[in-house]
């Protein structure tokens, strides 16, 4: 009675395009036997300590020779297991962006913040959508009307807005060296 169009072609693949939709149909299907090319490389690895290790491999290499603004990690899970969002974004802080004598450093909530940490907005705000990313530019401490101490963050968005936000609004702020792939969706 009602219509419908059923779309089966991939036209944002290029040249690999039949090989990411025959991975993705097979993985549906449960079949994790992939099909490779010199832009698509399917790694085995035999525990989840191995592909822990791997990930950080790879992130580090190809951010030597790509930049770290060119390159995503995307999880399915955030906190569950050991390869996941939360624990990636730990390591890959501390290969990428180690603590540095003298600069600020800011704990919330479970959370370390740094100069130069990649970091997503996780909730729609006026200056950054939720799945925005940035890059932590500036933690300094500033004295509020009443004389008492505040902590300020400036972040740079990659939508070419900058602004400061304070302690409260962090909680909406999370690193993004890696993600999840319901967040890359919005980012």
């Amino acid at each position: 009675v009602i219509p419908i169009n059923r779309l089966t072609e991939v036209f944002r693949q290029a040249e690999d395009g039949a090989i990411i939709v025959d991975n993705a149909n097979a993985i549906n299907k449960g079949d994790c036997r992939m099909k490779t090319s010199d832009r698509f490389v399917f790694d085995h690895c035999n525990s989840e300590e191995d592909a822990f290790k791997k990930i950080l491999d790879l992130y580090e290499s190809e951010v030597r020779e790509w930049g770290a603004d060119n390159v995503a990690i995307l999880c399915p899970l955030r906190r569950r297991g050991l390869v996941c969002v939360d624990n990636l974004n730990k390591e890959i802080q501390e290969l990428i962006n180690p603590v540095q004598t003298g600069e600020p450093i800011y704990r919330l909530a479970g959370k370390e913040f740094r100069l130069r940490d990649r970091v997503i907005m996780t909730k729609n705000t006026e200056f950054a959508p939720n799945g925005d990313i940035g890059i932590l530019e500036e933690i300094r401490t500033e004295k509020d009307d009443d004389g008492a101490s505040e902590t300020i963050f400036h972040i740079a968005w990659d939508n070419g807005i900058s602004h400061d936000y304070f302690k409260e609004e962090m909680e909406n702020i999370d690193l993004a060296y890696a993600i999840t792939i319901h967040k890359s969706q919005g980012s």
